[in-house]
């Protein structure tokens, strides 16, 4: 190890100079950046490219109802601070399923 770091110029010349006399082409390949390193430079541009288009695509994406064709909205996260009784007429309003029973709504705290 410490013969490494002390010689470690020499060792890459040496090894620089082996690559370049190698008649193998795999040892060949070492003198330059090689195809290996740019094909996953290459597969990781492409790869960015497209998360960055999907996530933009699904920031832009207007989704809508299939029987109505009626919009969505962004979604909403808010709650109640109710009585137990409030809590339990709301639930039943909900759970009839009936959207004409749903309002009015109490008072949001948040």
């Amino acid at each position: 190890m410490v013969f490494t770091v002390v010689h470690f110029a020499g060792l890459m010349e040496y090894s620089k100079e082996s690559a370049e006399e190698a008649s193998r082409p795999r040892y060949q390949a070492m003198r330059g950046l090689g195809i290996l390193p740019i094909a996953i430079i290459i597969l990781a541009v492409t790869f960015g490219v497209f998360a960055v288009g999907a996530i933009a695509g699904s920031w832009t994406r207007v989704w809508v109802r299939e029987q109505t064709g009626t919009p969505l909205r962004k979604r909403f996260e808010g709650y109640h601070v109710l009585s137990p009784d409030a809590f339990e007429r709301l639930h039943a309003a909900f759970a009839s399923g009936d959207p004409t029973r749903y309002v009015p709504l109490p008072e949001q705290t948040r």
